[in-house]
């Protein structure tokens, strides 16, 4: 694996309920990093990496014209990501 940090990449839907009134994250969010947080501690050459997280959260999957997704790939295009971890496919 080369030089660079593990990017975690978590998003959910602007159609989400789950972002109410004074919550910083929806639970999905939440629910998505402890995921990725149990499968990179339970590979070690994954946990051995520095951690970058990247959110869209409350953002459609229907484009790449998200925040987060796009400061991603910028990352990617400067050779600075090793890895980048999801929950699933439909997230990115």
């Amino acid at each position: 694996m080369n030089e660079g940090y593990l990017a975690e990449y978590m998003r959910i839907s602007d159609d989400d309920e789950d972002l109410g009134e004074g919550k910083r994250e929806s639970d999905s969010i939440l629910n998505q990093r402890r995921v990725l947080e149990n499968y990179i501690s339970g590979h070690g050459e994954l946990s051995k990496l520095p951690v970058r997280e990247f959110v869209d959260d409350g953002v459609s999957g229907v484009s790449f014209n998200r925040p987060g997704i796009q400061a991603l790939l910028e990352e990617v295009k400067e050779k600075r990501v090793a890895c980048i971890v999801v929950k699933d496919l439909s997230r990115f």
